[in-house]
């Protein structure tokens, strides 16, 4: 889990994100997924940036989506789950909660009634040591979005419902220089 929900500044508007860094076959999640009683309302392939991991996104609801990462994670993609907040099954069965910087670019640190938020633009240093990872990626993640605000991603493709999530970012790789780097590495 990803997010406002592993850090623990949900709001009704917020989104539940599920990320699978080494899935399996797409087509055994979906599997699974129908076989729990949910349904599938589109699939995608999206690169955020042309440096940004290949994902698969299963979307359930507008709101709910599992991430399948589709290409081998830099160290980069895994800080980015520490600088956005994450936790994994276990902490998520005992109701974890883990600090983590939302898409205003503020630092929210849980406490036990409810979070503390404080801005990090100017703070890059420190947020980088709080949160365990490179002044690198926060930098990068405040370019990001300061950039990215009313903008799009790099690539959002609908999979067809007759591919499977995998052949279809392979044919966009054909395509897309920056996807065939991404899936080759």
């Amino acid at each position: 889990m990803i997010g406002s929900v592993a850090r623990g500044d949900v709001r009704p508007s917020s989104d539940v994100d599920v990320v699978v860094l080494s899935p399996p076959s797409s087509s055994l999640i979906e599997e699974a997924i129908i076989a729990h009683g949910f349904e599938i309302v589109k699939r995608e392939i999206v690169m955020a940036t042309p440096l940004s991991p290949v994902k698969g996104i299963i979307h359930l609801t507008d709101k709910a989506s599992i991430t399948l990462i589709l290409s081998k994670p830099t160290r980069l993609d895994l800080e980015f789950l520490r600088f956005a907040g994450s936790v994994g099954r276990e902490e998520i069965g005992k109701g974890v909660r883990v600090p983590g910087v939302n898409k205003q670019l503020r630092l929210i640190r849980p406490t036990p009634r409810g979070h503390l938020e404080t801005a990090i633009v100017g703070r890059e240093f420190e947020v980088a040591r709080f949160l365990g990872i490179s002044v690198e990626l926060v930098r990068e993640r405040i370019r990001a979005l300061s950039e990215r605000r009313g903008r799009g991603v790099f690539i959002s493709r609908e999979v067809p419902p007759d591919e499977s999530i995998e052949s279809f970012a392979w044919k966009l790789a054909s395509q897309v220089p920056a996807i065939r780097r991404r899936l080759l590495c």
